[in-house]
């Protein structure tokens, strides 16, 4: 039980890893952008992905296994580090494109996680409603791509 309950904290830890990334590049882009409307729903995904992070870190300790050690997800967060940087660079349709490369990313980080036939149930009903929250994101930051040509 250990090694399935050790896959499914290793899946979870690239989702916070990948949830935390997403913070550390909402925190950059909301310094640097001067729209308010892209500043506030920055602002806001910025609180989600914190909130994300934190539940599942919450959701991993219950199988007994510390999720801070934080080994894998590098690779994701790399989608994070690109939107990082064309938030400091100032050109807005560029941080957006970034910004929701990294969200559909997301949503393909939780549709692999919900297909793990080991997820214990608690775990998989949290995973599934930070899912349906995360497949509005692209979205939302297209709308805002989108109207702001």
């Amino acid at each position: 039980m250990q090694n399935q309950n050790e896959k499914v904290v290793q899946e979870l830890n690239d989702l916070i890893e990948s949830s935390k990334s997403g913070k550390e590049a909402y925190d950059t882009a909301i310094q640097n952008v001067k729209d308010p409307s892209i500043k506030s729903l920055f602002t806001d995904l910025g609180k989600q992905h914190e909130q994300s992070a934190t539940e599942l870190e919450n959701q991993a300790r219950t199988l007994g296994i510390d999720s801070s050690t934080r080994a894998e997800g590098r690779y994701q967060t790399n989608t994070w580090t690109k939107a990082k940087t064309a938030a400091t660079r100032g050109n807005e349709q560029d941080l957006l494109d970034n910004f929701e490369r990294g969200e559909t990313e997301m949503v393909q980080k939780y549709d692999q996680l919900l297909k793990e036939a080991s997820l214990p149930n608690n775990i998989k009903e949290v995973v599934r409603k930070q899912h349906e929250n995360q497949q509005k994101v692209p979205n939302q930051i297209h709308d805002i791509r989108t109207n702001a040509k």
